[in-house]
């Protein structure tokens, strides 16, 4: 289990669960649970903390991976009325999120990355479906380089606005939009069905959106752009890999072939030379050539990988 701590006003540390660095009035109706990992980029956060109103009904749970500065991310923390902090020792981003899961008492969840941040009036047009009875609301983004203020086309968020139109199937929003923080997300409906992140070094959001995507009946897609993703030189999708990481990516790649299949979009499925062609055409020689070299040593313990994951999602299929 991962190690969390929660922190007071008076900055002292303490046990697992404990107050927190701000609470809300228990008569507070609270209608929206922002969920925020964070390590190490507290400048970063700031400005995310900062894309959130500071309303009544917005809790804003930070939850981070053991930054090497606490003090800089409490006092950051502590300019929001509405925020709470807890330090997870252990698992990653995957981690985090479940702890934030595991605190969050909001109708509606939504997650943010703490390198990104929302646009200005995203809750006055969520607003609008605070009362629905969906269970999952898919809304559109912004991509930009690190650096630059001109957006940039991204095939998602051109999905996205397809589906709102009735133009595409809404299965490319539903599965193969595998982020979590372009969704609002009824809690009623993740607890229902104890949806968590996997607790991976890479890849933790991915099967939390697939589960999201094939087990809510009650959606909405707009094609709303309310949130602003920044794609950065290096993060640690793209830093060195040892071979746990490769392992977990090639684990990863089975499982979202498995699952393709699964809801019957086999031509989506990742090849592996396809995979191997992607990393050298990135100039990513020594990762390719790692993937290659686990990819042969392990080529039948990753296909029983593929196989039992497609036999997890025809047992939860059948008690959905």
């Amino acid at each position: 289990m991962a190690e969390l701590r929660a922190y007071a006003l008076s900055e002292t540390e303490m046990t697992s669960h404990s107050m927190p660095l701000h609470s809300h009035d228990s008569e507070t109706k609270i209608n929206y649970s922002i969920i925020i990992p964070h390590k190490n980029s507290h400048t970063l956060l700031e400005r995310c903390l900062n894309s959130i109103p500071p309303r009544e009904d917005v809790e804003i749970i930070v939850v981070d991976d053991n930054s090497d500065d606490i003090e800089t991310v409490k006092t950051i923390i502590k300019k929001h009325q509405n925020a709470t902090f807890y330090i997870n020792k252990g698992y990653g981003a995957g981690g985090a999120r479940n702890t934030g899961l595991n605190q969050a008492r909001g109708k509606w969840l939504l997650f943010a990355d703490c390198d990104d941040y929302y646009v200005d009036g995203f809750l006055e047009e969520l607003d609008k479906y605070v009362g629905s009875d969906y269970e999952v609301i898919y809304f559109n983004f912004l991509q930009f380089k690190e650096g630059n203020d001109v957006p940039e086309s991204e095939k998602v968020s051109n999905y996205i606005k397809e589906c709102a139109e009735g133009t595409r199937s809404v299965d490319y929003v539903k599965y193969r939009n595998n982020t979590p923080w372009n969704k609002m997300i009824a809690r009623k409906f993740v607890e229902a069905y104890q949806i968590r992140f996997e607790e991976q070094p890479i890849g933790n959001d991915m099967f939390f959106s697939f589960q999201v995507g094939y087990l809510c009946k009650k959606y909405k897609v707009v094609d709303s752009k309310l949130y602003n993703y920044i794609v950065y030189k290096k993060s640690l999708t793209k830093s060195n890999w040892d071979e746990y990481k490769i392992k977990t990516y090639l684990e990863n790649k089975q499982k979202f072939n498995g699952f393709v299949e699964f809801v019957g979009h086999k031509e989506w499925r990742h090849g592996f030379l396809f995979l191997c062609l992607q990393l050298y055409k990135a100039k990513d020689l020594q990762r390719a050539k790692g993937v290659l070299s686990y990819y042969f040593r392990h080529f039948f313990s990753l296909y029983k990988v593929r196989q039992k994951y497609t036999e997890d999602l025809r047992a939860k299929a059948l008690n959905a």
